[in-house]
């Protein structure tokens, strides 16, 4: 793993960084249900799961978001910045066998009221399971 000293007022506006792609499999909900004590029958329960609006198991959100957030530990940044939580959302379901890849736009520049600018990540299904 590299080291790489790069401040927000250093990225290039609309820059993109795609990263790598990861399947999303039935250990990832098992674990993730073990760390969190989340076994809610939306992620755990295939059956229960066929009631449902797309016929499978739903990846726990915090999950999808741990995920994306690991698929750009590629690179150690030591004045790296975590902005935009407080904005987090899930527009549609992950499911096992789905793989993802991120992609990390970087909208604007530094902002006087803020003291940073817009970043939006996005976490795209580059596979959908059949």
């Amino acid at each position: 793993m590299s080291e790489q000293i790069i401040h927000y007022e250093d990225y290039e506006l609309n820059a993109v960084r795609t990263t790598t792609g990861r399947t999303i499999t039935e250990t990832d909900f098992v674990v993730h249900a073990g760390h969190t004590g989340d076994f809610f029958p939306h992620h755990m329960d295939a059956e229960f799961a066929k009631t449902l609006l797309g016929g499978q198991r739903i990846a726990h959100g915090t999950m999808v978001f741990a995920v994306g957030v690991g698929l750009t530990a590629t690179l150690i940044k030591p004045v790296a910045f975590s902005y935009g939580y407080d904005r987090l959302r899930f527009v549609r379901p992950v499911h096992m066998g789905d793989t993802h890849a991120r992609d990390d736009l970087y909208e604007g520049r530094r902002s006087e009221a803020i003291g940073y600018g817009p970043r939006r990540r996005a976490l795209r299904n580059s596979e959908p399971a059949q």
